[in-house]
């Protein structure tokens, strides 16, 4: 079976695109055309679509999780989310992809979302224990994320993240 296997590629989203476009789809067709990560399917989903999603409603739409925290914060997140991304003027999530094989017997899928926002206190936010309570409506998907890929390494202001999937 053959396919691209030492590739590179990036794509940014600007303010229309993330209004109107969800990019998820479009990454996983290309990450599925590599032979070697078809098994990792639904891994290669989790992965995208939580650090994709937490760039955007975090870093470019400035939404905080805490208001997650009951099941009416929940109804008023997504309101606010909705205000924001109707009155969204500036921003972006930049993907960067790459993927490098040993002759197909393993390999390396590197994925890097930046996004415009500020960024995070990382180091202050995992030190705390309370961030992967079972009870919370929030905080899950970073735990799950670590449990999936080889590293994950928040750089910079908090803004860039870079997560390493090995293969076999």
């Amino acid at each position: 079976v053959t396919g691209p296997s030492d590739w590179k590629m990036e794509y940014e989203l600007g303010v229309d695109s993330l209004k109107h476009f969800n990019p998820l789809p479009l990454l996983m067709h290309i990450m599925m055309e590599v032979p070697a990560l078809r098994s990792m399917g639904g891994q290669l989903f989790t992965v995208v679509s939580e650090l994709f999603s937490n760039a955007f409603e975090h870093g470019v739409l400035k939404l905080d999780s805490s208001l997650k925290s009951s099941p009416s914060g929940f109804a008023e997140y997504y309101q606010l989310r909705q205000k924001r991304l109707d009155e969204l003027t500036q921003g972006y999530v930049k993907f960067n992809m790459q993927h490098t094989s040993d002759s197909g017997r393993s390999g390396v899928f590197t994925l890097t979302i930046e996004d415009s926002g500020k960024g995070f206190d990382y180091p202050e936010r995992f030190r705390r224990d309370d961030s992967v309570a079972k009870n919370k409506f929030s905080g899950r998907g970073i735990p799950l994320i670590y449990s999936l890929c080889h590293s994950l390494e928040y750089q910079g202001s908090g803004n860039k993240v870079v997560a390493e999937i090995h293969w076999p």
